[in-house]
Parts: C-alpha cells; sequence; structure tokens
C-alpha cells in the first residue's frame, strides 16, 4: 500500500469515527429583519437566526392569522415537471412569502416529492420508512 493511501485511509478514519453530537435545543440568536423587506404586508414578520459555533442559521415567518387580509396555505406544483421555484409560486399566487416547504427527486421527470404529501385531502406522497 502506498503511503499516501495509508495516511489518507488514517485521516478519514479520525474523522469518521467523531462523536455525532445532538442536541435538545440549540441556543439561537434572533433578529427581526422585517425592515428588508419594506413591501411585506402589516401581520407578517420575518426573522433571521444564528448559531456561529455550529454554524447555524435558519429563518422563520410569522403571520397574524387575526389580520383579515392575511391567509396561508398549502400549494404543489402545477406545472408539467413539477419543478415551479418559489419565485413562480409567487408570481403565480400573488404570494408576500413562499416557503419551500420539502425535498425533491430532481433527477426524476417530474420530479417527486420526498416524504408525506397530503393536498386538498389527496394523498400525493407516501411518508418514508427510514432515511
Amino acid at each position: 500500500m502506498h503511503l499516501r493511501s495509508l495516511l489518507l485511509i488514517i485521516v478519514f478514519y479520525s474523522f469518521s469515527c467523531e462523536n455525532i453530537r445532538s442536541f435538545r435545543s440549540i441556543p439561537m440568536v434572533w433578529q427581526n429583519i422585517s425592515n428588508s423587506f419594506p413591501e411585506l404586508p402589516d401581520g407578517i414578520r420575518i426573522f433571521s437566526g444564528r448559531n456561529r459555533k455550529l454554524p447555524l442559521n435558519a429563518w422563520y415567518v410569522e403571520v397574524d392569522s387575526k389580520k383579515a387580509h392575511l391567509s396561508t396555505e398549502i400549494v404543489v406544483s402545477n406545472d408539467a415537471d413539477r419543478r415551479e421555484s418559489p419565485v413562480q409560486f409567487a408570481a403565480r399566487l400573488n404570494a408576500a412569502v413562499v416557503l419551500n416547504g420539502g425535498y425533491f427527486l430532481m433527477h426524476k421527470d417530474p420530479s417527486e416529492h420526498v416524504g408525506l404529501l397530503v393536498y386538498n385531502g389527496e394523498m400525493i406522497s407516501l411518508s418514508l420508512r427510514s432515511m
């Protein structure tokens, strides 16, 4: 065995045997970034969170359901290849906020949702047995 191959195996082994960290909760520093979106309707706020140690970035949207002019809904792509982007959804639905809420098998045509997806009472995709 070449010295280089042996060195690569040792390096790989040392990283692969590292303990996997798990967390009950992850401390995040949250910041309201709604002012970055001046066209955001009243009743919608956007937050950005960060944990520099992991590192981890996350975002969430808060919608005031008591505001009559706001509504939320689950939608699925209606184009033939099911590759409608969030920007396309926003344009088609005149939406203030669009969240991509799933994972997809993009190598398939049409693309397929991964995991449980129920839309208007119809099961579109079954849940996974395992990952």
